[in-house]
């Protein structure tokens, strides 16, 4: 009797713990991360439509203010592809994307709206990434920042513009704060890098529309005034190859002779 019992005891557990586990699964979001090819390369399976570079953009910048820069970008576009693919996007992680801001957690490195949008980017082309991220980030070190696309509903009209020549946080609302001789703690440099990340969505989204078309064509080329300190210092072939990084170096460092 004791025998019976304890076996259909154990039989009881052993289907509630199954019974769980197939609960548990058919309630967590289901998110078709990649999917394996012949070569064994992976690729991401994210769903993508041509979207509207200016609507994203719109919402860019509504997502700055939700959680500043990184997350906006990241909201920007997502919520833009939710209204497509509501399945797949409604449940998208963007409080993730929190820490982004300021460079990273305030360290002024990387700017959040290239890394948030370098994200989704990698997201859609998975390993064909890379000279779309790349344009994305040579375009933002030359673009005039903020564009007037946010004029008609942002909260600071005609802002003063700047060229960073950087990718980095840091030089980017330096050089725009001496600029407009603005404090970096106002609401309106706050408001300039809001326009900022509608600014980097909606070239993102571009960079998408033309390679989900196949259409993409690389612009993005390094300056001739630091070509050769990449040549020598990056280049795996180069005289010194002591470095990383395609960043206008000139602005930070002065130029030597070897």
């Amino acid at each position: 009797m004791k025998k019976e019992f304890s076996n259909r005891r154990d039989f009881l557990l052993k289907s509630s713990l199954l019974f769980g586990g197939i609960v548990a699964i058919s309630v967590v979001p289901h998110y078709n991360y990649a999917n394996e090819n012949k070569e064994g390369t992976q690729k991401l399976r994210w769903p993508y439509k041509i979207l509207d570079p200016l609507e994203a953009s719109k919402f860019g910048y509504e997502g700055y203010y939700r959680g500043e820069c990184c997350y906006g970008t990241v909201f920007g576009i997502i919520n833009a592809l939710n209204k497509l693919f509501p399945k797949e996007y409604s449940n998208f992680p963007v409080e993730m994307f929190y820490y982004g801001r300021g460079g990273a957690a305030g360290w002024g490195t990387l700017c959040g709206a290239l890394n948030g949008a370098s994200a989704i980017i990698t997201l859609i082309a998975g390993n064909n990434y890379l000279p779309l991220v790349n344009e994305l980030i040579g375009w933002y070190t030359l673009e005039p920042f903020p564009s007037k696309d946010h004029d008609n509903y942002g909260k600071f009209k005609n802002q003063v513009q700047s060229i960073s020549n950087s990718p980095l946080c840091h030089i980017s609302v330096t050089k725009w704060c001496k600029a407009a001789k603005i404090k970096e703690g106002s609401k309106e440099r706050s408001d300039r890098c809001a326009k900022v990340t509608g600014d980097v969505v909606k070239k993102a989204v571009m960079i998408l529309n033309d390679w989900h078309r196949n259409r993409f064509v690389p612009t993005y080329k390094v300056d001739k005034s630091f070509a050769d300190c990449i040549s020598c210092h990056v280049d795996r072939n180069g005289a010194l190859n002591n470095s990383k990084g395609t960043m206008d170096c000139v602005q930070c460092h002065e130029r030597h002779e070897i």
